[in-house]
């Protein structure tokens, strides 16, 4: 059975009609789909910088109370070089602040570079970390501080 022309052309003008429909549906859809990755990149940078911060707010808390019951050296001294050593993050950019008792509520021991303080035995020493970060997605840019805290007990 032949179709009439007619017929065939109303097919035909439908099929080109709708040949500029899927680079205008790409258009809309790209940009969108651009940003939505690029915040999931950005989001997970920021994640793992986290992680990388309370990685070496450990490290450094750890070798903090282990210098300090060995009495080998300058604790904060050894502590520093651990945490400045074991995060892959810029330590230059890093804020490193050694605490007696909780940050919140202890007092500070030592600045970076200085002498600690010997600690008696129970007391809870804390590492404080804190580093800068920013989450820019496009024109959007925001700025961030990640803090990682870390406390132990002297034994």
């Amino acid at each position: 059975m032949k179709l009439p022309i007619k017929w065939k052309m109303r097919g035909a003008a439908r099929r080109r009609g709708d040949a500029g429909q899927a680079i205008v549906e790409f258009a809309l859809v790209v940009p969108l789909m651009l940003a939505i990755l690029t915040g999931i990149a950005m989001f997970s940078i920021a994640i793992y910088s986290k992680i990388s911060l309370q990685s070496a707010a450990n490290q450094g808390v750890q070798t903090l109370v282990m210098s300090q019951v060995l009495s080998s050296g300058n604790p904060c001294t050894a502590a520093t070089t651990t945490i400045q050593t074991t995060t892959s993050l810029n330590s230059s950019l890093m804020t490193i602040a050694f605490y007696n008792g909780t940050p919140s509520t202890g007092t500070a021991i030592s600045s970076v570079g200085s002498t600690c303080v010997k600690i008696a035995s129970g007391t809870a020493l804390s590492v404080q970390l804190k580093y800068p970060c920013s989450i820019a997605i496009y024109n959007f840019a925001r700025s961030c501080k990640l803090v990682a805290t870390q406390t132990e007990s002297v034994p």
